[in-house]
């Protein structure tokens, strides 16, 4: 009679199925860069089930992503702070390898669904932010300001740590939200355009490093800025602007960034020369690392597919060290590819770009490759620019 009774109870328990499932996200309120723990329990010892992580972006489309995970001994997951669900996401109905990169509003919620097979079993959910509640930004023209970009403060801080984001070869300034997130770390931030801008020249050609003395001097006379720490960050032809301008105005640029550039001067877009000083142009020569005094951080891509940046990146270290310049240092990631090291990460870099409209670039990498590395590389670049 016992033996039929213990039969019976493991078959009630069975028929039961699993106890309840519960989850919970830390923080549940936390800046786009920072990373969020999802815990599960009240699964099955070591069951296998799938977490999917939805959003929707400025336009008003919806976002997913699903990742695969089992369960411990206990019937209990912890991501421990991993942001595939992040990294991972594409646009619902969007065809494979399609050029959507996801854009957020300023304040945006993130749905966490655990799946058991197509049937939902816990949900809970997080809300990102691009900036922190009390950063400011403004909009410099050439008409007004001779500069064309944004500057992202927080008023009232301390003078702190400043950083003037360049660009690449597609033009115009594209860091918001690089430079709302700095700015929401402490490091005001000046987003500058240099061409393909109101005012400035349409292309990539014959463009004034005295244009970029003037930005630096701007940034310098900022309430918020510490004119003695001064960083310049650039991707792709802006890494290269950026190590041009710290060996050029060593008592404006205090650190410099550079991220997935090539080794050498590049030539201009579409022909001529890119860069010119004193009314005569930059030669095609190796990038000066050698007489560059500030703290510099280069980064480069294994997989990049528009620069060589991995190979480059390499070179320059050892040309900067062979010279004694032991304040240059660099990483390359082998697994990601053209932009890594200058931008946000938990943000899904697809590896291809539409640029201009209509004309597709692949970058290189992959939606996992990049993601890791992103989220490698934001953190160097905030301890880089916390030494400065």
């Amino acid at each position: 009679m016992t033996r039929l009774l213990a039969t019976a109870a493991v078959l009630a328990a069975t028929l039961a199925g699993p106890s309840r499932v519960s989850i919970s996200i830390s923080p549940t309120d936390a800046l786009l860069d920072r990373p969020v723990t999802v815990r599960v329990a009240g699964l099955a010892a070591r069951e296998r089930v799938v977490l999917q992580a939805s959003t929707i972006d400025v336009a008003g489309r919806a976002w997913r992503s699903r990742v695969a995970y089992r369960a411990d001994g206990h019937g209990a997951i912890d991501t421990h702070g991993d942001m595939r669900l992040a990294w991972l996401m594409q646009r619902v109905g969007a065809a494979p390898g399609n050029a959507d990169h996801l854009a957020l509003s300023s304040s945006s919620t993130v749905a966490v669904t655990v799946l058991r097979g197509t049937k939902a079993a816990g949900r809970a959910s997080f809300v990102r932010r691009t900036s922190a509640d009390d950063v400011e930004h403004s909009d410099l023209t050439v008409d007004r300001d001779g500069l064309a970009g944004t500057f992202y403060r927080r008023p009232g801080a301390p003078p702190g740590t400043a950083v003037l984001i360049l660009g690449g070869s597609a033009g115009g300034h594209g860091g918001a939200l690089t430079g709302a997130l700095l700015a929401s770390h402490g490091y005001p931030a000046l987003s500058l355009g240099y061409f393909a801008e109101p005012g400035l020249p349409q292309h990539l050609q014959n463009i004034p490093l005295e244009y970029f003395r003037a930005a630096l001097r701007w940034l310098a006379t900022q309430p918020e800025v510490d004119p003695n720490r001064m960083v310049v960050a650039g991707v792709s032809r802006g890494g290269e602007l950026a190590l041009l301008l710290a060996s050029t105005y060593p008592d404006l640029v205090h650190g410099a960034v550079a991220c997935t550039t090539a080794a050498r001067v590049l030539g201009g877009d579409p022909s001529g020369r890119a860069w010119t000083i004193g009314g005569s142009p930059v030669p095609f020569e190796f990038l000066p690392v050698d007489r560059i005094t500030a703290p510099t951080l280069i980064t480069g891509a294994g997989q990049d597919e528009i620069i060589e940046s991995g190979p480059a990146t390499a070179q320059l270290l050892q040309f900067a060290h062979a010279h004694g310049r032991t304040n240059v240092t660099g990483r390359v990631y082998a697994k990601a590819g053209h932009g890594v090291g200058c931008g946000p990460p938990n943000l899904p870099s697809p590896g291809i770009v539409e640029s201009p409209p209509g004309t597709f670039r692949s970058l290189g990498g992959s939606l996992a490759g990049n993601g890791e590395a992103s989220a490698a590389a934001w953190p160097r670049l905030l301890h880089f620019l916390a030494t400065i």
